[in-house]
């Protein structure tokens, strides 16, 4: 019995410590199915995406890029750009955009398209800008319109009045300068109905800039049953120009519309000027600058311009909030002139300003396109609407006249169509 007794303790001992009963085991009961079904549900923490990288910005900078003809021939229009350094400055001094400052990157290509190429493509690929503003030259800009559309980089208003930027409408790209077709029209019908001149010879630079005018003056002029005399090309790298006035006046027109650059244009009414030659001068704005009458002296005395910007110098237009904030800043970050180019830029940089104002903090290409079209008659300089379908920016325009080495407004606002 007592062998008998101690087997059945022995065994029972054992199915205990199997079981894992009162043995001392320390090994952890496994765990219910509640306490596994806990367990699954509980939420995972979330992976953080990463921020996407955005060219051109920083937490602290946004890089905007632009070419500009600081030297050679067309130099005059090159302190468009050195007045958006200059604007960015005053604003970067005032705590930036949304916290962060701004950084312009100017490269000179002397208005020549092949040297445009290689610049546009450095400003992309090396220093990453965002976007790039002002542009100049509608041959260079041409050319490097496709590369900058590919890569996806917005073009904001190009220091241009070619119909290329806003006719098709392409992708990141929005006009601001009133175009030259419109300028052409809104010429022709000054000479016709407030000169009552009927013969016309055009002259203009021998380029998609200036065939852009010519196209459309020609055709505005024979409509409206006028006389082409003469069609005077020339090339920006031109330094003679008698030859030039002295087959405008053979021609016999009693008006020229041009289509110029600065320092040409004043040049060729120095040439007219010496050889009695007197026509009514009809130009587009791009000559329309003090450097103009700076160069030319007397003889721009009576020209007319195409006009879009308000008459800095007229005393009206003092307290308009650009002009009186280009007045007060201008010579306070740079040793730039008080002229209708620096007011120009001045203009370009403020509608810049205000896109990136609306595109936000969390600044993209893309929100920074859907603030652009969030512009409905944006009044500043002046009046600029875009959409997904209309990039022209400004449309209307009026005539101005150099009256003692001055340019003034003569015309109310002429409707080109």
């Amino acid at each position: 019995m007592k062998r008998i007794l101690a087997t059945t303790v022995a065994l029972l001992l054992l199915v205990l410590a199997g079981c894992g009963g009162s043995t001392g085991s320390k090994e952890a009961a496994p765990a219910s199915s509640s306490d596994s079904t806990a367990a699954t549900n509980q939420p995972a923490t979330p992976t953080p995406e990463p921020k996407k990288e955005v060219p051109g910005v920083t937490d602290t900078e946004i890089v905007i890029g632009t070419w500009m003809p600081l030297t050679g021939p067309a130099s005059p229009w090159g302190i468009i750009g050195r007045t958006y350094e200059a604007y960015f400055k005053m604003v970067n001094e005032k705590g930036g955009i949304h916290g962060r400052k701004v950084r312009v990157i100017i490269e000179d290509d002397g208005y020549n398209p092949a040297k445009t190429v290689p610049l546009v493509k450095k400003m992309v690929e090396q220093d990453k800008v965002f976007l790039f503003m002002g542009g100049l030259g509608t041959a260079s800009g041409t050319a490097v319109m496709p590369y900058i559309v590919e890569n996806k980089v917005p073009h904001l208003a190009p220091s241009t009045g070619s119909g290329h930027w806003s006719n098709p409408v392409s992708p990141g790209y929005y006009a601001w300068q009133i175009n030259y077709a419109t300028e052409a029209k809104i010429l022709v019908k000054y000479g016709f109905d407030t000169l009552g001149k009927k013969k016309y010879a055009i002259f203009y630079q021998n380029d998609d800039y200036g065939k852009e005018g010519l196209d459309t003056a020609k055709a505005e002029v024979l409509k409206r049953g006028g006389e082409v005399v003469a069609e005077v090309p020339y090339n920006v790298t031109d330094t003679d120009y008698s030859g030039y006035a002295l087959k405008l006046k053979q021609s016999g027109a009693e008006a020229v519309l041009a289509w110029p650059s600065v320092k040409q244009y004043a040049s060729l009414l120095k040439e007219a000027e010496k050889i009695g030659y007197k026509p009514a001068w009809l130009a587009s704005a791009t000559g329309n600058d003090q450097s103009l009458t700076q160069l030319a002296g007397s003889a721009a005395e009576g020209a007319y311009f195409v006009a879009y910007l308000p008459d800095p110098n007229d005393p009206a237009n003092a307290n308009i909030p650009a002009i009186k904030e280009w007045r007060e800043n201008l010579q306070k970050y740079s040793d730039l002139p008080f002229a209708n180019f620096t007011l120009y830029g001045w203009g370009q940089s403020r509608m810049l300003h205000e896109i990136l104002n609306r595109a936000g903090k969390d600044l993209t290409r893309e929100s920074f396109e859907k603030a652009a079209q969030s512009l409905k008659d944006w009044q500043d300089l002046a009046t600029v609407t875009y959409t997904a379908d209309d990039r022209r920016g400004i449309t209307t325009g009026w005539i101005a006249q150099v009256k003692n080495g001055v340019s003034v407004k003569v015309s109310d606002v002429i409707k080109a169509d």
